[in-house]
């Protein structure tokens, strides 16, 4: 299979940037997600790549060749779009084959190549009806089985899940990381879905305003981010950010959070000038009901199956707070929070990490 690398891409549209030096480096075989907000600049990354469009500036290698130049139709490239594009006056079975017809694949190899591809993605009994029979989610294995047919080296989705129900969605995510890992063809997925993302995929990267934010495996991306925004953007409840202030102590640091009376000594990989500094913890980096840190008051419950998150005043400052269903607290209750040092971040004053 192929790599791809991406070496300082710029794209503008009408003069408005749309992508900003970016650099990537996809491994081959692999299923590399880029996730970020609508407008980031995800879609543009994947045209380029594909050959769709040119970058201002910068090159894209496929393996050690720069193909920045070559025509789409020579690439290699297959790509599935939100839109699907099938075909629909042809059958399932011509809609798959139609990519072999335009490369003139002779008949008995194309009725073998279809009949494999549909079983791999259990569309056999399918292969005779007409597109517009379909459910939305048998129309997105028949574009993902089109997109296949022909092993391109390169596989590139463009939220081709948006607009499915949840339990369509849960399943054809797990049959495209089937298909991607039987077939081995590196594959890049864009989405601003970040369930989808960190379920899917080896390595992310987080795109916002045309500039990759963070890039690593989806637990080093959500535990370690590169920044601030990265922080807020991942997670399934909001970021706790609070001011705070830095010193060098020895080979430590000590942070004082004067908004909770907080104060900790870590390390951090460099001291800001001005000592001034972001403290975030994800809602489980604080412990409910623990004797530690903090007091506060029950101000909001939210309950997520088996977990609840708890909004709780601290002196005027609310903390958003992670806990396992069985604590059962009430509004106005009074509690105790604990809070786990290790799973705080520290940024600087621009956002980036320390």
């Amino acid at each position: 299979m192929t790599g791809i690398r991406l070496a300082g891409v710029s794209k503008s549209f009408g003069g408005k940037p749309v992508l900003k030096k970016v650099s990537l480096e996809i491994r081959s075989g692999e299923f590399f997600c880029v996730l970020g907000p609508s407008g980031s600049g995800k879609t543009t990354i994947l045209r380029i790549i594909a050959g769709l469009e040119r970058p201002d500036e910068g090159k894209v290698y496929f393996g050690d060749r720069d193909v920045t130049d070559l025509p789409a139709k020579d690439r290699g490239v297959s790509m599935i779009f939100q839109s699907l594009a099938l075909y629909p006056h042809l059958s399932v079975y011509e809609n798959i084959a139609f990519p072999l017809r335009v490369r003139k694949t002779p008949e008995q190899e194309i009725k073998k190549t279809v009949s494999d591809v549909a079983e791999t993605l259990r569309i056999q009994s399918i292969l005779n009806r007409n597109i517009t029979s379909l459910s939305g989610g048998e129309r997105q294995r028949v574009a993902i089985a089109r997109s296949l047919v022909y092993r391109p080296q390169i596989f590139l989705m463009d939220e081709p899940l948006t607009g499915l129900e949840t339990a369509f969605r849960q399943e054809l995510r797990r049959e495209i990381k089937e298909i991607q890992r039987s077939t081995g063809i590196t594959t890049v997925y864009v989405t601003h879905d970040q369930v989808e993302a960190f379920s899917l995929a080896d390595r992310v990267a987080l795109l916002h305003e045309g500039v990759v934010q963070s890039v690593g495996e989806p637990q080093q991306v959500y535990e370690r981010p590169e920044n601030l925004w990265a922080a807020r953007f991942v997670g399934d409840t909001p970021l706790n950010v609070f001011e705070a202030s830095l010193k060098a102590a020895g080979d430590e640091a000590v942070v004082k959070v004067d908004e909770l009376g907080l104060a900790f000594r870590t390390k951090v990989s460099r001291i800001p000038s001005d000592g001034r500094v972001y403290v975030a913890g994800r809602s489980e980096a604080f412990k409910l009901g623990v004797e530690g840190f903090l007091t506060g008051v029950v101000v909001g419950r939210e309950v997520l199956g088996d977990r609840v998150v708890y909004t709780v005043d601290v002196e005027g400052r609310r903390i958003v707070v992670k806990a396992a269903a069985y604590i059962d607290l009430k509004p106005d209750e009074k509690v105790e929070i604990g809070v786990d040092l290790d799973k705080l971040m520290i940024f600087d004053g621009e956002g980036r990490r320390l």
